[in-house]
């Protein structure tokens, strides 16, 4: 998205562009690192999932390390 949320927070408050910013990232391919943790609230546990990062695809640097995964299998 580009922006940070104290920046989201001002365009959804200014009503400016703000559905724009999220119609920009659809149909893309990102690559996320997530967290997921087990919590206990009220004796149910559940898992607790976290986006700690979101990226854009390199795709050379996702094609080598596909390829070396493909040497690993092939020995």
């Amino acid at each position: 998205m580009d922006k940070t949320a104290d920046e989201l927070e001002e365009l959804k408050e200014n009503n400016t562009e703000y559905d724009a910013c999220f119609q920009q990232p659809l149909c893309k391919a990102f690559i996320f690192r997530c967290r997921a943790k087990q919590d206990t609230y009220q004796d149910q546990t559940r898992v607790r999932y976290q986006v700690l990062n979101a990226a854009q695809i390199n795709y050379a640097a996702e094609a080598t390390k596909l390829a070396e995964q493909i040497k690993l299998y092939s020995l």
